[in-house]
Parts: C-alpha cells; sequence; structure tokens
C-alpha cells in the first residue's frame, strides 16, 4: 500500500486546472444597460400609477338638463326648519339638504299638535272604556258562572228524583206482581191488586 505525500482534494485539483479555467465575459457596457432597463420599469410602473388613458377636467358648478328645468309647485307652504348641508359642501345623490315643516300655526298653537292632543284624548277615552267593558264583562261571567252551577245543582236533583222514581216504580211493579199472584190463589182482594196498580201508576 503505498502513501501519497499529498490529499486526494489537492490532487484533484490540480487534476482540472490541466484541463484551464472558465472565465465570464463581462462587456464594459453591462451597467449602462442595466441603467436603462431600471429606468424604464420604473417608466412603466409610474405610467400604471399615475398615467391616464383619457383626459379629465377637474369643475365645479351645477348640472343641468338639456331640456331646461320645471318649476313644480307644492301643495302645501312649508318653513325650513334645518339645514343638513353648508355651502360649497358635496353631497351625494339622495341626501337630505333641508328640514321643512308644513306645521301651520293657529291661535291654539300647531294644527298637527292639536291634532296629536286630540289623538291623545280619544286614546285614553277609549282605554277608559275597554278598562270598563272589562270589569262589566268579568262580572257577567261571573253571573253566568253562578248561574251555570245553579243549573248544574238542578240537574243533579233532578236525576237523583228520577232515580228514587224508578227505584219507587220498580218496587211498585214487584208488589203488584206480588198482589195479582195472591189474588189468583185468593189471598188477595181485587180492592188490594186495584190501590197497588194506583200506587204504580202515581209512581
Amino acid at each position: 500500500m503505498t502513501t501519497s505525500l499529498f490529499r486526494q482534494e489537492a490532487l484533484d485539483a490540480t487534476r482540472h486546472k490541466l484541463m484551464g479555467t472558465v472565465s465570464l465575459y463581462s462587456p464594459p457596457w453591462r451597467w449602462l444597460m442595466i441603467g436603462v432597463a431600471t429606468a424604464l420599469t420604473l417608466v412603466v410602473v409610474a405610467f400604471f400609477v399615475f398615467g391616464s388613458y383619457t383626459k379629465r377636467e377637474r369643475v365645479t358648478g351645477q348640472l343641468l338638463p338639456a331640456t331646461g328645468l320645471l318649476t313644480v309647485a307644492p301643495p302645501l307652504t312649508g318653513t325650513v326648519v334645518a339645514t343638513r348641508v353648508r355651502e360649497g359642501q358635496t353631497v351625494a345623490a339622495g341626501a337630505e339638504l333641508l328640514a321643512i315643516s308644513a306645521e301651520v300655526a293657529t291661535e291654539l298653537g300647531g294644527t298637527r299638535e292639536t291634532v296629536a292632543r286630540q289623538l291623545r284624548f280619544q286614546r285614553s277615552r277609549l282605554e277608559t272604556d275597554l278598562t270598563s267593558q272589562s270589569q262589566l264583562s268579568g262580572e257577567a261571567q261571573r253571573g253566568l258562572r253562578t248561574r251555570a252551577a245553579a243549573l248544574d245543582d238542578q240537574l243533579t236533583q233532578i236525576a237523583r228524583q228520577n232515580a228514587q222514581r224508578l227505584r219507587q216504580a220498580e218496587l211498585a211493579q214487584r208488589q203488584l206482581d206480588k198482589l195479582q199472584s195472591m189474588r189468583e190463589l185468593g189471598y188477595a182482594s181485587n180492592s188490594q191488586v186495584e190501590q197497588q196498580e194506583g200506587v204504580l201508576l202515581d209512581a
């Protein structure tokens, strides 16, 4: 076994050098090309951020329809009670501009306030009437319940009396059957049988 004086890595490196070295060609104007490419990139980015395809102008004023304006008279007169916007403020379509009250002042005050008071008074009277009707309805219901209870007692009593009458009729029929049998044997008279028949009819 032979031992080399050099490491294997050193021998491999020497062997590769025998084949030559690799060198990259770098032209002297490479920095110019890099600068031009960077500038073009920045111009494109700035165009997309700040550029515009159409011409725009910012103006102030009012838009009017081409066919003119039509004045529409309101059905009622009103009073401006509040302003929702200030002079020169930008507003959106449908935004509230003014608060207008159609209240008409009279000697008794505003008509809407007068109507509101009358409605509150009518509502109070209706609530009072409803309370009275509820009380009357409660008393009527109690009276009907008392009457229904009395009718139930009467029906119970009538049913009890009917049961007693049926029992009496049954007993009278048995007694009549016995008397008829005894009459056939001569132990009972016709008057006793007729009397028992009268008892059965009364039952």
